[in-house]
């Protein structure tokens, strides 16, 4: 066909054109004659304008449209029929955007249609690729078996692997078979993602070697029928954060230590003047047999300042975390050992209810002070004495540890913000007269989530505080977890 009009492709059609038959090919077909009256109108046409085919027939097909669509409609036919067709035309019709092809066919000019995607969509996905392509945190896009299929900038920085080291291999070659890390990550991703935002913290492998924690955001990411199609992880490096939440948690646990001189004042003394009693005794004339007796009861005492000295080394000393099989029970009278001299000074009755429980995989010296945290604040808030009860229960998966005092309790204002670093009201933040950071409890809270964990409280105003500690049950499949040398046996 001769071309009319410089700059517009031409089409080589067959003298006699099928309609129906093309409209397997097509995505939009109808033709009209030279006043733009409908001659043939399609079926996917007809769905476009919710009409039946003889209520189109004969009419103006512009007539069914508005505005811009109209009036580019319009000018598209009048264009076509004056150049006797053999051009390319690109139209937005309702909600689509359609590419054409117009041919003449006799007397009726003929529109084939191929629906394009919308000039704002490219816009959209243009700009969402620079963003992500911009963004700070690492993002990951796998499909449903999980290899990787596109990582941006920073994704490649945080790993130490060029894009095309990364793309087409399986993530399990970055984040599987590391200790710390789930035995089958792609596995519990797809048990527990469920169609919601995966959040863990992980462990990655650089390509140098070294692993390093990080953060993990899991989505599935599914097409327009609502289909799942992949898998969108968002993650960023916690090496720094992790580093300065150590330094924090060593901070707020030199604090408490120095919260603990007087009550270790107390307990010396006490053993010191037991020691020394005995040991004149034993000086002194009397029997063999007393004076054994005198002897024993100096070296228990020397033992048990042995182990007060023992236990508060091992909590202040800054140690990398390692986990390990303890008994719960066995953990929190370490610390109890600790500090009851100044519990009880204070008038504080400590109420044990321990159940039988399994062991559980801690770190003993974080846990110890988590609870040493909770203890302090329950003593904090009985400055008149009072009881604490401190419950050992197993609940589902979990082993939860009550501590209940009978303290002032905490109001509804605070309470959103109780695990807040620097919420408190204690020391110059809080404007009290007990010392205190505001640190206390927003490390727990760390320690408690890096152990899978949960705490929480509840309280009344004038009735006291519960605050419980969640930790979840240990794994016998779990191989880099040793076996801890504390314990009360298989039955705690």
């Amino acid at each position: 066909m001769e071309k009319k009009k410089k700059g517009v492709r031409s089409k080589a059609v067959a003298p006699s054109i099928s309609l129906r038959e093309m409209e397997k090919h097509c995505s939009l077909v109808f033709a009209v004659d030279g006043e733009g009256r409908l001659t043939y109108a399609g079926g996917a046409l007809r769905r476009l304008l919710g009409r039946k085919k003889d209520e189109l027939l004969g009419r103006k097909v512009t007539g069914f449209f508005r505005g811009r669509e109209r009036t580019n409609l319009q000018e598209a036919i009048s264009g076509a029929v004056s150049m006797g067709g053999g051009c390319d035309i690109d139209l937005r019709l309702r909600s689509g955007y359609y590419s054409f092809c117009a041919v003449q066919e006799g007397a009726q000019m003929v529109f084939l249609g191929w629906e394009s995607i919308a000039t704002e969509e490219v816009l959209r996905v243009v700009r969402l690729a620079r963003v992500v392509e911009c963004m700070e945190e690492s993002v990951c896009l796998t499909d449903l078996s999980h290899n990787i299929i596109y990582v941006n900038p920073a994704m490649t920085r945080m790993m130490g692997f060029s894009r095309e080291e990364m793309e087409g291999k399986r993530a399990a070659v970055f984040f599987e078979d590391i200790p710390g890390n789930p035995r089958d990550l792609a596995k519990l991703v797809k048990n527990e993602a469920g169609g919601k935002s995966w959040r863990r913290e992980i462990f990655g492998r650089r390509k140098d070697g070294s692993v390093f924690p990080m953060g993990l955001i899991m989505d599935v990411v599914k097409d327009e029928s609502r289909r799942p199609i992949g898998y969108v992880g968002v993650s960023r490096d916690l090496t720094e954060q992790k580093r300065l939440q150590g330094q924090l948690a060593q901070i707020e646990k030199m604090a408490a230590v120095g919260q603990l001189a007087s009550g270790l004042a107390h307990e010396f003394n006490n053993l010191i003047a037991i020691i020394s009693g005995r040991a004149q005794f034993a000086m002194a004339k009397g029997t063999g047999e007393e004076k054994n007796k005198a002897l024993e009861v100096a070296l228990r005492m020397c033992e048990r300042a042995r182990n007060v000295t023992g236990n508060l080394l091992s909590f202040s000393r800054r140690v990398e975390p390692r986990k390990e099989l303890s008994d719960a029970a066995d953990v929190l009278e370490n610390i109890l050992s600790v500090v009851s001299r100044d519990i009880a000074a204070r008038h504080i009755r400590i109420i044990r209810r321990y159940g039988k429980v399994p062991r559980l995989v801690m770190d003993r010296a974080q846990m110890q002070q988590v609870f040493l945290n909770i203890l302090i604040n329950a003593q904090h808030s009985m400055a008149a004495g009072g009881s604490l009860t401190i419950s050992i229960r197993k609940e589902g998966r979990y082993v939860a540890i009550d501590f209940a005092d009978t303290g002032e309790g905490i109001d509804a204002a605070m309470i959103e913000r109780v695990f807040e670093p620097f919420v408190t009201t204690k020391g110059a933040i809080g404007r009290g007269r007990l010392p205190g950071y505001g640190l206390g409890l927003s490390v727990s809270y760390g320690i408690v989530k890096q152990h899978d964990g949960e705490i929480s409280v509840k309280s009344t105003v004038g009735k006291g505080s519960t605050f419980t500690i969640k930790l979840p049950l240990s794994s016998r499949r779990r191989g880099t977890v040793r076996k801890g040398a504390g314990g009360r046996g298989k039955g705690r």
